[in-house]
Formats: C-alpha cells, sequence, structure tokens
C-alpha cells in the first residue's frame, strides 16, 4: 500500500516536512484555476431607510404642544392605557390616562450660596435634613406632587423645583432659568446678615429677568440658629424689607422642617389662585402647563 502524505512527512525531517507541504499545498501547472464569482451584492434601498426614519420620526413626535421660547411647556401627548404615543386615531381609545395633578408649576430657588436651598428642597421632598452636603454645582432639579387648598377646593399640582448655585461662577448659567421660572424663592440665611444684605441685589436681579406676571418671595431659613450660631436678622426686620418691596415674606428651618412645607404649598396656592380668578392665562403665561 502506498504510504500516505501523513506516513511520508514522519519519516522526514522539519525541512523536508515544509518543503512536501508546499508541494502538496501547490495547484499543479496544468490544471486551470477557476474562480467562483461573488454573489451580487443587492443595492441598498436608502430611500426606504430614509422614509422609515421620517415615518417613525412624525409618528414620536406627532403631539408634541409647547413653543420655542417656552422649551418647560413641551409635553407628549395623553394616550390611553396599552396605546402607543403616536398612533393613529382609529388605533386610539375614547378616553384619556388621568394624571394626578392638574397643572404643573416651575419654581425656582435663588440666593446666596450657603443660605440652605438645597436643604430646603430636600426637606421638602424627601422629608429629612442634609447635612454635610457639598455647594450646588450649577443647578439640580426635584419635583413633588403637593396637595393645595387653594381657591375652588383641594388642588393637586406637580411642582418642578430648580435649585441653582448662589455661587458668582455660576450665575451666568442660571439667568436662564429665571425666564420659565413662575415662581421665584429668594432665599437668605437669618444668622448671616451679609446674605440679607444682598437681597437688593437679588431681587433687582430677578425683577428684571423673570417672566411677567411671577411670584416673588423672600425667605428666611435657619430660624432654628443652628448649632453655634445666632439670628442677626430679626423677624420684624425681615417682614419690614419685605413690605416694602412690596413682597410676601416666610421663615423656615430645613433642620427642624419648621414652616418648610407653607412655605410650597403657599408659592403654589398663589399661583393656582391667579389663575383661578383669571389673573393669570396659563396659555401664554410660562412657567405653567395645565395637564
Amino acid at each position: 500500500m502506498p504510504s500516505t502524505p501523513a506516513k511520508k512527512l514522519a519519516s522526514r525531517n522539519s525541512f523536508e516536512d515544509f518543503k512536501t507541504l508546499t508541494e502538496l499545498m501547490t495547484v499543479p501547472r496544468g490544471i486551470p484555476v477557476v474562480e467562483e464569482p461573488a454573489p451580487p451584492v443587492p443595492p441598498r434601498d436608502y430611500f426606504g431607510c430614509l422614509r422609515r426614519a421620517c415615518n417613525y420620526a412624525t409618528s414620536t413626535l406627532a403631539g408634541w404642544r409647547g413653543s420655542p421660547e417656552d422649551p418647560s411647556r413641551y409635553t407628549r401627548p395623553r394616550a390611553p392605557s396599552g396605546q402607543k404615543v403616536g398612533a393613529s386615531r382609529s388605533q386610539a381609545g375614547a378616553t384619556d390616562v388621568k394624571l394626578p395633578y392638574v397643572c404643573r408649576i416651575n419654581l425656582l430657588m435663588v440666593g446666596e450660596s450657603g443660605v440652605g436651598k438645597t436643604s430646603l428642597v430636600t426637606r421638602f421632598t424627601q422629608g429629612h435634613f442634609l447635612r454635610g452636603h457639598a455647594p450646588t454645582i450649577g443647578v439640580e432639579f426635584a419635583s413633588k406632587i403637593v396637595d393645595t387648598a387653594a381657591e375652588g377646593g383641594k388642588t393637586k399640582m406637580k411642582l418642578h423645583m430648580w435649585d441653582t448655585s448662589g455661587h458668582e461662577s455660576f450665575r451666568s448659567l442660571t439667568r436662564s432659568y429665571y425666564v420659565n421660572a413662575l415662581c421665584i424663592m429668594i432665599v437668605f440665611d437669618v444668622t448671616r446678615r451679609q446674605s440679607f444684605e444682598s437681597l437688593h441685589n437679588w431681587v433687582a436681579k430677578t425683577r428684571e429677568l423673570a417672566p411677567q406676571g411671577a411670584f416673588i418671595m423672600l425667605v428666611g431659613n435657619k430660624i432654628d440658629g443652628g448649632i453655634d450660631r445666632t439670628r442677626e436678622v430679626t423677624h420684624v426686620e425681615a417682614n419690614d424689607f419685605a413690605h416694602e418691596l412690596g413682597l410676601p415674606y416666610f421663615e423656615t428651618s430645613a433642620r427642624t422642617g419648621e414652616g418648610v412645607e407653607g412655605l410650597f404649598n403657599a408659592g403654589a396656592e398663589m399661583v393656582w389662585g391667579a389663575v383661578r380668578r383669571n389673573e393669570l392665562d396659563p396659555r401664554t403665561t410660562k412657567g405653567i402647563v395645565i395637564m
């Protein structure tokens, strides 16, 4: 029986093995090499892909409402339960999803750095005091649904709260948030007189940048005095100052929670009361969306 290539390789040295393998893999000169043609590549339907992408974008974005001047007013269309947004009218049901609140209000917290703006928002939304937190960088966001006893009975509203940094380096960034805020709270520290004396600048800046009809509130925080501080601004002095400017004044303590719920509820009630009295038109006023 003739020996196989494997047996031949086993009987030769490494150089001969390499030479034999090369000869085995080499096509004899007399045999023509026929290359199989590659299968044709089907043409890509670029226009079909573009058409499908446009249809998807149209069906997804259809129903968004709002105005370019007020991005916060953009809201997705409400769809029936189990119905995808952007579906055809024939697929939609007769009833919309009922939201747990009647309107959404944009609220802005401003003031000097370290006066307790973040602590107030945390106490209101999470129910605890924030200890040893780092200063806010830029802007932080929080939201909560409140049940207010405004005119016309109890009403549920959702507050969108933007907590801005009071540091000088971020004030150019936070200027853009005034435009879409309907309720602006200027917070100062009653144990730091310097934060109280800077209120003139904060009020002037707020009145310059806030939209027409916005509600401005003065808030004196840290009335508990803290651990090792004493009160430097009395209630009478702060209240008289707010009265001269024609602004409502509130006092709070983020540490104990005193006055925090009443502060945010009062802001929501002022806005909704103005809507009920037809003093505000939600269709043209920035910072509020009727759901």
